[in-house]
């Protein structure tokens, strides 16, 4: 019976042990709806402070009008019965403002609620620590078993039947928590990723609604097709409903969306329309830029240092040039200004001023959790070919939000490199080039993740495994090479696994076997054995 408990225990821990790491990559779950806690009681009393100093203003006029007897005690009472009738209206939208508070508190109240549940059942199980101080002794040496037990059954603290109890409670709780875990990770990433459909299904079949932020997704959902139709509105509508933080983040999201649309203009041939918009509101990123430096003092004679305390201004000249240009220019930078992939950078960098604003991860927490562990199974050789390379997959669209301007050949290179992902894929062979991290099957292992291409983005900056005594696995049936599976050596060199060749001589006339890389064929007999030391 000890012994069964000290292992329950053991076991215990570690799922202890696991719960309280997770448990540490919570934040999100409260940091973002107390972001829009925030946001929302500074929106509140923004609106509250100015309507309240209308009201006032009202009535001090009303007030002076009266003392000076410039209006009658009639028109007075209609005006205010106006005010009145405005504080009335106040106090009705603050109702409804309160219970949208409240919706938010209560959603904070019940993810903590959810935490402490977990933390509670799990860490402050008072029976488990008593358990565990009599349990520990156990582990000292086996000769002490009966003599432990003896002693806990005396001790009237231990009941093992609650224990037992206790235990599959606890860890029920934990199985609980983790496959809840599990279905908002897949739900985090189907929303990034613009699955909402499928993510509202799992969200209402694993019943965890108060635990994700569908709404916030959904509002971006509608602003990324926006701008996919290069429409700007609600983009420009969210910039300015955070103006703020996008100014503490030092972001330059809506600059970009009016460069944006000033080119849209253009390309449309509506000039006058575009000098009109530019003069409307590039003045304005100017002016406040030039607000925020009135202490520093700029030579007229020195356009560096104009442009040093201006960072809008080059671009905005650059963006100028572009009203005596035609949309198919070939002249750089101008062409790449003109052309349409700036609308896929623009959603890529809301997309990540977005994920900062509302106190989102950068990346998904699937991202996040496969990076912590990939490092366990990469090693040095793994996607060796390609170690410095870089693909846009759509798996990682999040994940690559840089918006800076790319040169021509860096695209290309990437065209390549995605030509190259297309062919492996396939399982066609490509004609070898003269770099000298160029794909080879001998690197490619198609049982190993951070082999597939899909993952090399993913673990490409992660580190490597430290492995002490390496594994040989057969590149024909995937079976580990080991004395009772030996290598086997070709004439050529190449090396497979026995039982391989062995079920291949077996299949075909005269023990006859065939390399897979070059097609060689020998007899079984020609095989020379290995021997791993």
């Amino acid at each position: 019976m000890a012994s069964s408990s000290y292992m329950q225990i053991e076991r215990l821990k570690i799922n202890k042990s696991l719960i309280n790491s997770s448990l540490k990559t919570e934040n999100n779950l409260l940091n973002v709806p107390a972001e829009r806690l925030n946001k929302f009681c500074r929106q509140i009393q923004r609106q509250l402070e100015r309507e309240l100093i209308n009201v006032i203003n009202q009535i001090q006029t009303l007030q002076k009008q009266h003392q000076k007897k410039d209006i009658t005690s009639f028109e007075l009472k209609i005006q205010f019965d106006k005010t009145v009738k405005k504080v009335s209206i106040l106090r009705t939208k603050l109702d409804e403002l309160k219970n949208i508070e409240e919706g938010y508190l209560n959603t904070i109240n019940d993810r903590i609620q959810y935490l402490n549940n977990i933390n509670k059942s799990v860490f402050d199980t008072k029976e488990i620590k008593q358990d565990n101080k009599k349990v520990s002794f156990m582990k000292d040496d086996d000769e002490s078993d009966s003599e432990n037990e003896a002693e806990l059954e005396e001790d009237s603290l231990f009941d093992e039947d609650f224990f037992h109890t206790n235990y599959n409670k606890v860890n029920d709780v934990i199985d609980k928590y983790l496959n809840i875990k599990f279905d908002r990770i897949l739900v985090d990433f189907l929303m990034r990723e613009g699955y909402l459909k499928t993510a509202k299904l799992l969200i209402a079949d694993s019943d965890i609604k108060n635990l994700v932020d569908f709404d916030l997704f959904e509002k971006r959902k509608k602003i990324i097709d926006s701008l996919k139709k290069k429409n700007c509105k609600l983009a420009l509508k969210w910039c300015a409903e955070n103006r703020t933080r996008l100014k503490k983040i030092k972001s330059n999201l809506e600059f970009n969306i009016r460069i944006q649309e000033f080119i849209n203009l253009i390309k449309k041939n509506k000039r006058n329309e575009a000098i009109k918009y530019s003069r409307k509101f590039f003045h304005s990123f100017l002016k406040s830029d030039n607000d925020s430096n009135n202490s520093s003092k700029i030579s007229s004679s020195s356009s560096s240092s104009f442009d040093n305390v201006n960072p809008y201004m080059k671009k905005i000249q650059r963006v100028m040039a572009c009203l005596i240009l035609p949309p198919d220019t070939q002249c750089s930078p101008y062409k790449e200004l003109f052309d349409d992939d700036q609308w896929d950078m623009l959603i890529k960098q809301f997309l990540r001023d977005c994920n900062s604003v509302q106190c989102f991860t950068k990346n998904s927490l699937l991202d996040i959790y496969l990076q912590n562990g990939i490092p366990a199974i990469k090693t040095l050789q793994c996607c060796k070919y390609n170690k410095n390379k870089d693909y846009n997959s759509s798996f990682f669209s999040n994940n690559n939000n840089n918006v800076d301007e790319e040169s021509d050949e860096e695209n290309k290179d990437k065209d390549a490199d995605m030509e190259d992902i297309q062919d492996v894929q396939k399982g066609s062979k490509r004609k070898k080039s003269n770099k000298v991290d160029e794909f080879n099957e001998e690197n490619y292992n198609i049982n190993c993740p951070t082999c597939q291409p899909l993952f090399v983005k993913l673990s490409k900056d992660l580190p490597c495994s430290r492995h002490l005594n390496s594994t040989l696995v057969c590149r024909i049936s995937n079976e580990i090479m080991d004395e009772d599976n030996p290598p086997m050596v070709f004439p050529n060199g190449h090396i497979y696994s026995y039982n391989a060749l062995k079920r291949m001589a077996d299949a075909n006339d005269n023990n006859v076997v065939t390399c897979p890389k070059t097609n060689e064929k020998c007899l079984f007999s020609d095989l020379r054995k290995a021997y791993i030391s």
